[in-house]
């Protein structure tokens, strides 16, 4: 078997090397990209790693990964930006699941059960707001954040 071909093909491996020490050694040091997400796909589970990546590998879950549920339609530059956007604000600890909806929408359904609406206008900024909505208010069921100059909530 080649590895050096085995380690190209694979979606996990980040960089490798192999160090050959004289006379009868040979070091194999691997770093491998980490799961940052599970797509979802009817009743399967997908994983996407750092470099959202699709696994083409079902697993078996019930989130005991603690990662975000993503559904809908994935596209690898959609989800990589919108991830980017999210994943240093202090919401993303809170999200369970990530919607990908049609015409530039997106669901978070967050672990404390509120369902939040979002569009692809300044996903920034309805962060902010979110945040803000979230600790002014605790009974919160529903926030719709669609509209750029209106916040629904329920």
């Amino acid at each position: 078997m080649n590895f050096l071909n085995f380690f190209d093909k694979s979606q996990w491996l980040k960089k490798f090397s192999i160090k050959r020490k004289y006379p009868n050694q040979i070091d194999l040091f691997i770093i491998e990209y980490k799961p940052i997400a599970v797509l979802k796909k009817k009743d399967h589970f997908f994983l996407i790693n750092e470099d959202f990546k699709l696994s083409k590998k079902v697993i078996k879950t019930n989130n005991k990964l603690d990662l975000i549920v993503i559904t809908g339609k994935y596209k690898n530059k959609y989800f990589k930006n919108i991830y980017n956007r999210i994943v240093d604000n202090k919401i993303f600890s809170l999200i369970k699941e990530l919607h990908l909806l049609n015409l530039g929408r997106l669901d978070l359904y967050l672990k404390n059960n509120i369902h939040v609406k979002m569009r692809y206008y300044d996903i920034e900024k309805q962060i902010k707001i979110l945040e803000m909505m979230l600790s002014q208010n605790q009974n919160l069921t529903y926030i719709d954040l669609r509209n750029e100059n209106a916040v629904i909530v329920k």
